[in-house]
């Protein structure tokens, strides 16, 4: 157990100060020798004490200080390294009482600051507050009490508190940026606009060259309306770091944004400027870009831009290829998707996100017999993949390989039984698949038992409760029970044709035409 401590010389030197006599080798009574001798003693046992306290031996520590405090039975040092090995040895009862000894002996900040700390560790916090908040009002230059009641307020929660502690602090130690960005992570739970942005200029002045602060700032901004100042931000950063690729590229865009558009090209052609470059310092000036893609459009399209280049230089390097074909991903072009990530599969096979992406881009462009030639060969090399085994199944139930679909998809359940937290929703789907696919074989208790498993796993798994409502009505058994799932679906979807369509059906064998013919309309106006 990690136990705070003082220094245990200062501890010796404040015993050894309390318990010399104040004429050594002369008495005038045998009062005083008897205390001069009971004070030598405490002190030969203290030390002693502290000796093996050192190397760890807490058991025989804590007998020695125990003896110390019997003939020295008003000195803080010695209840003070009582509590200390008591901690040490986890009876914290014992520690914690030891403490509030010291402390009523000796208010010094020392004795206090271990009160404290005891109380923490004895899961006492409410208890520890107060005991800060008496130290620090009493103390209010102690810049290690401040230190720690900040920290312990915001193990409570009490984060304006906190954030109003490392505050006082800064201004005790002078600014610094540790401190600064705990306070930027409470101003942001506290919502404190005002005091994220303070925080935030404070950072950019004291760490002037990271881009992370500058942008930071920029984006705040940003987001409260505040283009003109964020691109005043940025522009005042890039004199002390010019080539960083993310200040020139927010730049721009803030700068396109603004109507700037001459500033914003001369901005872009930085960004763009590739010329002499290697490959792999050209992916990663694109890989800068690719991460601000998901946010910022002319990003995906600079990205786009420089990767392609970049392959012409080099056709078969892994990073860009991925890269260019994940943004081709995003943008819904598969098919090109999937023919850079299959050249990335050719020069590194050893990436299974990539066998996925690259699985689902096929199927995604209506090619699943090669999504399921490509899931094949990907679940050979990864057997543990799960998802790339349901990707795989699923690409032969669209070709109708139901045989091959089937065993994956049990092969995939058998995977998912032991950790049900995270399989559940890869489990709901998998049960789900298999009903469809042994209702489309007419093996009906299989397939009413995989659905009901995948709705007793995700209630509301939508392509479940649809399918299996179908599956009720093309036999014309349980129309309640179909009836219910189906408007449960609808629910849930109710624009998607199949579901009304289903939803109709199910209406008309119940003898409901009016309804029925509704839903069919819908279904067909879709």
């Amino acid at each position: 157990m990690h136990t705070p401590r003082i220094q245990n010389t200062a501890l010796l030197a404040a015993f050894l100060l309390f318990a010399a006599p104040a004429v050594v080798g002369q008495t005038d009574s045998h009062g005083v020798a008897s205390a001069t001798v009971d004070s030598s003693r405490a002190t030969r046992l203290y030390v002693r004490g502290l000796t093996l306290s050192l190397t760890g031996d807490h058991d025989r520590a804590v007998t020695l200080f125990a003896e110390a405090a019997r003939f020295a039975p008003t000195e803080p040092a010695v209840y003070l390294s009582l509590s200390e090995s008591h901690a040490a040895l986890g009876d914290l009862d014992a520690a914690l009482l030891y403490a509030q000894r010291a402390a009523g002996l000796d208010s010094g900040v020392q004795y206090i600051r271990h009160l404290a700390r005891i109380q923490v560790l004895s899961g006492n916090l409410s208890a520890a507050e107060k005991t800060y908040e008496q130290l620090v009002h009493d103390n209010p230059q102690n810049a290690d009490a401040v230190f720690e009641m900040a920290r312990l307020k915001v193990r409570l929660g009490h984060e304006s508190e906190a954030a109003e502690s490392f505050e006082r602090l800064i201004r005790l130690l002078g600014d610094d940026r540790l401190l600064r960005t705990r306070l930027l992570q409470l101003y942001g739970r506290l919502q404190d606009g005002e005091g994220v942005e303070r925080t935030l200029r404070a950072l950019t002045e004291l760490d002037v060259d990271n881009a992370r602060y500058h942008l930071m700032l920029s984006d705040f901004l940003v987001r409260n309306d505040r283009d003109a100042e964020a691109i005043v931000v940025l522009e005042t950063a890039l004199r002390s770091i010019p080539d960083n690729l993310d200040i020139v590229s927010e730049l721009g865009t803030l700068h396109r944004r603004s109507g700037r558009i001459a500033t914003a090209d001369s901005l872009t052609a930085r960004v763009t400027d590739i010329d002499g470059l290697s490959a792999n310092q050209i992916a990663e000036r694109a890989e800068r870009l690719y991460m601000r893609a998901i946010v910022d459009s002319a990003s995906d399209s600079l990205a786009s831009d420089i990767l392609t280049r970049g392959l012409e230089i080099d056709p078969s390097h892994f990073g860009m290829l991925t890269m260019l074909g994940d943004l081709r991903y995003r943008s819904r072009d598969f098919g090109e998707a999937a023919g850079l990530l299959s050249r990335a599969l050719a020069v590194d096979p050893r990436n299974a996100d990539v066998w996925l992406q690259t699985t689902l881009a096929f199927l995604s462009d209506d090619q699943p017999r090669e999504a399921a030639r490509t899931g094949e060969e990907a679940i050979l090399l990864f057997p543990g993949r799960v998802d790339l085994i349901e990707t795989t199944a699923h690409s032969h139930l669209v070709v109708y390989n139901n045989t091959r679909a089937i065993e994956l998809y049990h092969t995939a359940v058998e995977l998912l039984s032991d950790d049900e937290l995270w399989s559940a929703g890869l489990a709901a789907e998998a049960h789900a698949s298999l009903g469809f696919l042994y209702s489309r074989r007419s093996i009906y208790d299989k397939s009413d038992h995989h659905y009901r498993t995948a709705l007793k796993i995700d209630s509301v798994h939508v392509f479940a409760l649809n399918n299996f409502a179908y599956s009720l009505s093309s036999r014309g058994e349980n129309l309640d029970e179909a009836l219910v799932l189906a408007q449960q679906a609808i629910s849930i979807d109710p624009d998607n044709p199949s579901f009304q369509d289903t939803l109709g059906w199910i209406l008309f064998l119940l003898d409901r035409p009016a309804e029925a013919r509704e839903w069919v309309q819908r279904a067909v106006d879709a």
